[in-house]
C-alpha cells in the first residue's frame, strides 16, 4: 500500500513537472517573439493622441516593465495606421503628463483640474504605469551601461538618430566643420517641429549642440524632412530655445515637474548663462 502511494506521489511529481516545463517553453518561445517584433519598431515611434500628433523614442516608452506599450509595440497584435502611428483613444492634454513621467520617472498633477487629475490616474492604471516600480536598463546595441550602473555610453556601432538626454554620455570633440551644416536647422522635439538658426544653437561655446552638430554622430532622422529629433518634452524645450534667443532664462509659468525637466535639460546640453 505504502508503495502504491510513493508511485502515485513520483507519478503526480513527474506530471506537474512536465507542466512548467510546458509553460517554460511557451513563456521563453512568448518572450522570444516579444523582443523580435520590438526589434523591428522603429527608434522614433509616432502616436495619435485623440488627434494630437506625439512622437517618442522607442526606449522612452518601454522604460517601465510590463507596461501597455510592451503590449502595444512587442505583441505583434496591433499596428499602426497608414500614417505610420499607433491610435491612443485618450486626452492628448493629459497624456502630455504621462510622457513627462516617461522622461523623467517623475509624476506630477500640477496645473490640472480635479477631471483631469481623475482622468490622469485613470490613464496611468490602464497603461499599467507605477511611479513606484524601480527602473530596469534593457539593453540594446545603441547604448551600454557600465557596470555600476551609473553612466551610459554609447556604442561605436551604433546609427542611432534619437537624441535622448537621459541616455547619452560625453560625446567626442567637433571633429566635422559645423560650416557644412544649413544655416536654418529643422528639429522635431517630441514631435513638434522647431526651426532655429545655426548660429543660435551654437551660441554657447562648448555646449551639447556643438558637439551634436559637429561630432557626426547625430544625423537628420530619415523620413522627417531633414529634422533632428530630439526626445523632449517640446513645452519645456521652447524655455530652452528661449535662452539662446535672449540670453535669459525664465521658468515662468512652469510647474515643478517642468522646472526639473527645463533644468536637466540645460544640464546636459551644457548651457550656461
Amino acid at each position: 500500500m505504502q508503495g502504491t502511494s510513493t508511485n502515485v506521489s513520483t507519478t503526480l511529481d513527474q506530471v506537474e513537472a512536465s507542466e512548467l516545463e510546458t509553460k517554460l517553453a511557451a513563456w521563453n518561445k512568448l518572450e522570444r517573439r516579444v523582443e523580435e517584433n520590438l526589434a523591428l519598431v522603429p527608434d522614433i515611434v509616432t502616436l495619435n493622441v485623440g488627434g494630437t500628433t506625439f512622437q517618442t523614442g522607442k526606449g522612452t516608452l518601454l522604460r517601465v516593465d510590463g507596461s501597455y506599450f510592451h503590449a502595444l509595440l512587442g505583441s505583434g497584435l496591433w499596428a499602426p495606421t497608414q500614417e505610420g502611428a499607433y491610435f491612443l483613444d485618450l486626452d492628448p492634454v493629459v497624456f502630455r503628463h504621462v510622457l513627462l513621467f516617461l522622461h523623467t520617472g517623475d509624476v506630477s498633477m500640477v496645473g490640472l483640474t480635479f477631471v483631469e487629475r481623475t482622468v490622469f490616474k485613470s490613464m496611468m492604471k490602464s497603461l499599467n504605469l507605477d511611479g513606484l516600480k524601480g527602473w530596469q536598463w534593457h539593453p540594446t546595441d545603441d547604448f551600454t551601461l557600465s557596470t555600476d550602473s551609473r553612466t551610459i555610453a554609447r556604442s561605436a556601432t551604433s546609427t542611432r538618430n534619437v537624441f535622448d538626454v537621459g541616455a547619452v554620455a560625453e560625446l567626442p570633440p567637433c571633429g566635422k566643420d559645423v560650416a557644412n551644416v544649413p544655416s536654418v536647422i529643422t528639429l522635431n522635439v517630441g514631435g513638434t517641429i522647431f526651426q532655429a538658426a545655426k548660429d543660435t544653437l551654437l551660441r554657447v561655446e562648448g555646449s551639447y549642440f556643438h558637439a551634436l552638430l559637429g561630432s557626426g554622430m547625430w544625423n537628420p532622422t530619415p523620413g522627417m524632412g531633414g529634422a533632428y529629433f530630439l526626445d523632449l518634452d517640446p513645452v519645456v524645450f521652447r524655455r530652452v530655445l528661449l535662452f539662446l534667443r535672449t540670453g535669459k532664462l525664465s521658468a515662468d509659468g512652469l510647474n515643478d515637474l517642468e522646472l526639473t525637466a527645463f533644468k536637466s535639460m540645460m544640464e546636459y546640453f551644457q548651457l550656461h548663462e
